[in-house]
């Protein structure tokens, strides 16, 4: 089993990645607090709400909104102290530890507008996936702090957690239900790694086993038992977000976790969801826990993931669609989506290190999720088209269910933990790299540096210092589109292993003087759906590393081209091509291609078959990677281009 070594052990320094880390800090976090005091959310927390006051159909949603601002600035003042920034989270922290009810429940909506509700209708009320959000906040704060032995947000919350033990499972006195949203599954594990509480495990099983299931002594589905309790007719009933009448397939409820065959359903819940299954698998050993995850992973990555690593395609209900249905300019691919497979993805890494899983989460960080965050931190993305029209899609400062902004800055401002990790072999500690980031890694008593040239060339080098280090084994990932790598230690090429994705260096141990460099080529390629993907059909989508590019209309020879219009030529070669976006450097692409020259105006059908020019008129076509894409005003973008006839 690979441990992923902790972000507390890691110190990123990079040219690359330290701005964007930076912005989170100064500008993301100043930009949620103030939206959620100006929205109202901040203050509710101190239970001023009285009856007659508005009632706002997101309220439900504000304890998930405040853990998650308090665990992102926790992990920020880890790595930066900042006096404002901490008076903010100890006010918050006060706020939700006051909350607390003589019986140890924390819930705004529950105790200050519905108090004689709890627990009525967990599919829609989402008060479980708020009190993990809550957990997952005190844990990052406990740690973040030095695990103070007097931890009073941290004792609140294990109060709040024993009283959802009491309250659910198979007693006969318990309540036999589960979160709508799944959330809490993850927030118990991770207080279990922190305490060791095997009571944490079974009530996380519990949650997950209980899910979809309708056989006996159960009497029929519990979101149907739940209805009925409270009043209402399970086959009409459902609120405003609610795809239909019992679509349990929406929270993947509707069957049993082991008889799920397709991925379905909300995007953000089902990776939130199987990432917990994951780490019960890890704490019990139950295999059957990852041959389901391995099937719904695969069924996923195959069948239903935009080039970008976003997933769920449909707007409705934020999820998933039909296989092979991968739509552009209607995608919706959430921010919270991509980061969801991240935290699969690290987890996966744990069960076995393979290097196509390593490739899902790179691609998801590099794109999927990076795009969700403006240049200057101010604007996000909850929603990541692949293509716009009109200028239809540019990023928003607010929305009023405010999940992206604070889940980019607690990913971002944690993200040292998702790089490496650590096992034995034999006498031999083994380093796992991931992803490549300029920084350093603590090991034991070793530092390992890290000086990489990554995400734009693919040279890195490594170094230790350090009293002592052990035998060590590195084990480096090759990522599948580098084709080939180079890997010399003092400058002589040496003998690896490779399995599943990673090279293995002989176990030795190293010295300050002694250097690993490895070296992969990064090169700009085409890339292509398969046939089944009819919205992709005969077009084509770059990569140069990690990066998936885009055309936007900014940068193309006359802004005023539609986008639609244009073809690549699928022989012309991809040059780089250095540019800078609002003061950032990047690596741009340039290549030939077309603009359809349209004959006959504006009318919509005509019996001309000359009206589109097949030759049209060519052009210089600068692509630019997909996380940088509206960042300079309106303008369009596309990532998969038809090609010339």
């Amino acid at each position: 089993m690979t441990q992923p070594i902790p972000y507390t052990e890691v110190r990123i320094k990079s040219p690359f990645w330290d701005p964007i880390i930076a912005v989170t800090r100064k500008e993301s976090l100043g930009v949620i607090y103030e939206k959620l005091k100006g929205y109202g959310t901040w203050d509710a927390m101190k239970l001023t709400w009285k009856p007659g006051d508005p009632v706002k159909a997101d309220m439900i949603l504000w304890d998930s909104d405040m853990g998650k601002y308090i665990e992102a600035a926790s992990y920020a003042l880890y790595h930066e102290r900042d006096e404002e920034l901490e008076a903010r989270v100890e006010e918050a922290i006060d706020m939700i530890v006051n909350m607390q009810q003589a019986d140890g429940y924390i819930g705004f909506y529950h105790t200050a507008i519905e108090p004689g509700q709890r627990w009525s209708s967990l599919a829609h009320n989402l008060e479980l996936y708020g009190a993990g959000h809550l957990l997952e906040a005190a844990i990052a704060r406990h740690v973040a702090t030095g695990c103070p032995a007097n931890d009073r947000f941290l004792g609140a919350m294990l109060r709040y957690v024993r009283l959802i033990q009491q309250v659910f499972g198979d007693g006969e006195d318990q309540l036999r239900d589960y979160p709508g949203h799944q959330e809490i599954e993850l927030a118990l594990m991770r207080l279990y790694d922190l305490t060791e509480d095997r009571s944490l495990v079974d009530l996380t099983q519990y949650f997950i086993e209980e899910r979809g299931r309708t056989d006996p002594p159960r009497q029929g589905h519990a979101w149907d038992m739940a209805a009925i309790k409270r009043g209402d007719n399970p086959d009409t009933f459902f609120p405003y977000y609610w795809p239909g009448p019992r679509c349990y397939w929406h929270m993947q409820a509707h069957l049993p976790l082991g008889e799920q065959q397709e991925i379905v359903g909300h995007s953000v819940q089902a990776m939130y969801w199987l990432a917990a299954v994951t780490d019960l698998a890890v704490a019990t050993g139950e295999r059957s826990y990852i041959d389901v995850t391995d099937r719904l992973w695969k069924n996923m990555v195959e069948k239903k993931m935009y080039v970008t690593g976003g997933i769920g395609s449909v707007h409705l209900y934020e999820g998933f669609g039909p296989e092979y249905d991968l739509p552009n300019e209607t995608s919706y691919a959430e921010t919270c989506a991509a980061i969801g497979v991240i935290f699969l993805a690290q987890r996966k890494l744990k069960v076995h290190c393979d290097g196509a899983v390593a490739d899902i989460m790179e691609r998801c960080l590099y794109n999927a999720m990076l795009a969700g965050l403006s240049f200057d931190g101010k604007t996000f993305n909850y929603d990541n088209p692949l293509a716009t029209v009109d200028c239809s899609h540019q990023r928003q400062g607010w929305f009023k269910v405010f999940c992206c902004p604070s889940n980019i800055c607690r990913l971002l401002n944690k993200l040292g933990g998702y790089l490496y990790g650590c096992d034995r072999v034999g006498e031999s500690v083994r380093l796992t790299v991931h992803m490549y980031v300029s920084g350093e890694v603590r090991v034991g008593q070793a530092l390992w540096h890290v000086d990489t040239e990554w995400p734009w060339h693919g040279r890195t080098r490594f170094t230790v210092t350090g009293s002592e280090p052990a035998p060590t084994v590195l084990r480096l990932r090759v990522p599948s589109w580098a084709g080939s790598h180079q890997i010399r230690i003092n400058g002589d090429p040496v003998p690896s292993e490779f399995d599943h994705g990673y090279i293995s260096l002989p176990s030795r141990k190293y010295s300050p003087s002694d250097t690993v460099e490895l070296d992969l080529p990064m090169t700009a390629t085409r890339i292509t759906s398969h046939p089944l993907v009819h919205q992709n059909r005969d077009c084509i989508a770059l990569q140069r590393g990690p990066f998936i590019y885009a055309l936007e209309s900014i940068d193309q020879e006359s802004r005023a081209t539609d986008l639609r219009l244009v073809r690549i030529d699928r022989t012309a070669s991809l040059e780089t091509c250095s540019m800078n976006v609002r003061g950032r450097p990047i690596i741009g692409v340039t290549t030939r291609g077309t603009v359809v020259d349209v004959q006959g105006g504006s009318q919509l059908y005509t019996n001309n078959q000359s009206r589109a020019h097949p030759d049209g008129h060519p052009v210089t076509l600068r692509f630019i990677p997909y996380f940088a894409w509206g960042n300079r005003g309106p303008s369009d973008m596309r990532v998969w281009i038809p090609q010339c006839p």
